[in-house]
């Protein structure tokens, strides 16, 4: 295993700081309890999680095939889990 897909594997690639900032909107708009400020951070955690998917979907030919795929599958899945908790929070966790 090269250091590209350590790195891969580890979750220190940009696509996944990506993710790990949406997350932090996410956990942001969990503590606040003001509707724009809510709106403002989903509409952040959407772009940087959009973003991850066109930066980390991409195959890298030196990462395996298995790594490539796990890639395609994970960023997306990330992306239905912002919005998942996204909704929570309007409905559950804020209940504007």
């Amino acid at each position: 295993m090269d250091s590209g897909e350590l790195k891969e594997w580890v979750g220190i690639k940009p696509a996944d700081l990506l993710v790990y900032a949406s997350c932090g909107a996410i956990v942001a708009m969990y503590f606040t309890k003001s509707i724009l400020l809510d709106s403002a951070l989903s509409v952040v955690a959407i772009v940087l999680c959009i973003i991850s998917c066109f930066v980390g979907m991409r195959a890298d030919e030196n990462l395996s095939g298995f790594t490539n795929v796990v890639k395609k599958v994970v960023y997306p899945v990330c992306l239905v889990a912002i919005l998942v908790f996204i909704y929570l929070n309007f409905t559950r966790w804020n209940g504007y």
